[in-house]
């Protein structure tokens, strides 16, 4: 049995002590030596222990440090073997993954790692600290040689297939497809440098999931526009058959070239609604603006004006949707302003003749509902004007009245345009209707009040 470094050092101390005790025996006597004996005998296995204690720590925080090391590099080479596997995608990778497999190799040979690469204990207790170290630092410097070399090529392969992927997405973009979100966001990804091989990896993930995501946009938006020519009566099985295809080959380069196309069928098939519809909205806002000024109105013709493709009119239907709703708005404002000038004519004893009229629908379509509209709207402008100006008149008849009395007394008669005042006809109407001691007449296309 082999004795441990404490154990043979305790029982050194401890024939020391007895042959130390002997010799006091025969000079000093038994008493005191017994004493003397028991005291060191204490002492001696005291400072044993805490020797124990001392170098078992010691050697523990030492044996803690090279677990960590070994860990450490064996964390990196499976990270690194995993993000290579994931390079391959783009790049051959073996000539790096057997680099790496030659760091593995050293590693166990230098019997830092069993077989299976898990840390050897056993063998990790005899070696030194600075042994290890050396090791992993040799070690981490092939590492990081080989991902250098594996970034370098990926990177590359990730900048061509990217700049590739920009490409077609601009040329979606530039057919008509609305996908500027998306091709920003691939452009930002094109743009982004990459520092490690996890960096360049994240960065082709990203590339394509935004460009699958762009080309699904692009997919909903044709399903979106064929939709829109079947309802409008056009054969359509065909683009809806090509569609299905493309939809299973997005990631092949011929599936922007076939959207593309598709994209020009189905907006010739929608040209003819699309113009008659824009025209139709274009002249019915111009008319209403001539009507009413409302900013709203001109807001809504803008952006009608700049729908210009046939593939746009999803759109262009959504603006006829918020032209009826607003064409109806107007209307209510217009009819409760009437009705609010009603009520303060009332005030001065005046009651109009009218009655609020009902708005028109829209279900018989589009063009019905804008010849209703429009016609009920210049009745309504036409009673609204009449209303506003009967209120001034009638609002700020008094001090006309005065003007007119004046001039009257000086020369017994009076011209509208010599009252200075806007309305000045409707005024002399007014204090002719209130007056009857004096008549009204036109003399020459001017409109004058006389004394009888």
């Amino acid at each position: 049995m082999r004795l441990s470094r404490e154990q043979l050092l305790t029982a050194g101390v401890v024939a020391g002590v007895l042959l130390g005790t002997l010799a006091v025996v025969l000079t000093l006597g038994v008493s005191v030596a017994a004493y003397i004996a028991v005291a060191c005998i204490v002492l001696a296995l005291g400072g044993s222990v805490a020797y124990t204690w001392w170098e078992g720590r010691s050697d523990t925080s030492v044996h803690g440090m090279k677990l960590r090391l070994l860990e450490r590099i064996k964390a990196r080479i499976q990270k690194l073997e995993a993000e290579l596997k994931q390079a391959e995608e783009l790049v051959k990778t073996q000539h790096v993954q057997d680099e790496v497999k030659e760091v593995r190799a050293a590693l166990i040979k230098d019997g830092l790692f069993t077989v299976v690469f898990d840390v050897n204990d056993r063998q990790l207790r005899r070696m030194t600290l600075t042994a290890i170290e050396l090791s992993v630092r040799k070690a981490e410097q092939k590492l990081r040689s080989a991902e250098a070399v594996a970034l370098a090529e990926h990177s590359e392969a990730v900048e061509r297939r990217g700049r590739r992927m920009v490409e077609n997405a601009r040329r979606l973009r530039d057919a008509g497809f609305r996908v500027d979100a998306e091709l920003e966001e691939l452009e930002r990804a094109l743009d982004a440098v990459a520092h490690s091989l996890a960096e360049s990896v994240a960065r082709w993930e990203r590339l394509k999931d935004g460009y699958m995501r762009l080309m699904n946009m692009g997919v909903q938006e044709l399903e979106y526009l064929i939709e829109a020519a079947a309802a409008g009566g056009r054969k359509v099985e065909p683009l809806l058959e090509r569609l299905q295809v493309v939809k299973r080959h997005l990631r092949t380069p011929e599936a922007v070239d076939e959207l593309i196309a598709l994209r020009a069928e189905v907006g010739s098939m929608l040209a003819r609604p699309f113009t008659r519809t824009r025209e139709q909205l274009l002249e019915h806002l111009r008319r209403l603006g001539s009507l009413v000024k409302r900013a709203r109105v001109e807001e809504l013709e803008r952006r009608v004006r700049e729908l210009r493709e046939p593939s746009m009119l999803g759109e262009l239907s959504t603006l006829k949707e918020a032209c009826v709703a607003l064409t109806r708005e107007i209307v209510e404002e217009v009819v409760a302003e009437i009705e609010r000038m009603h009520a303060e004519l009332e005030g001065f004893g005046i009651r109009r003749r009218w009655r609020k009229p009902a708005l028109p629908g829209s279900s018989r379509g589009f063009a019905d509902f804008s010849r209703r509209a429009l016609k009920l709207m210049e009745k309504l402008m036409k009673e609204h004007e009449s209303c506003y100006t009967q209120l001034k008149v009638v609002s700020s008849y008094p001090a006309v009245e005065r003007i007119i009395e004046r001039k009257l007394q000086e020369k017994g008669e009076v011209a509208a345009e010599e009252l200075g005042v806007r309305y000045a006809e409707e005024f002399m109407e007014r204090y002719a209707e209130l007056h009857g001691d004096v008549e009204l007449l036109r003399e020459q296309g001017r409109l004058k009040v006389r004394r009888r």
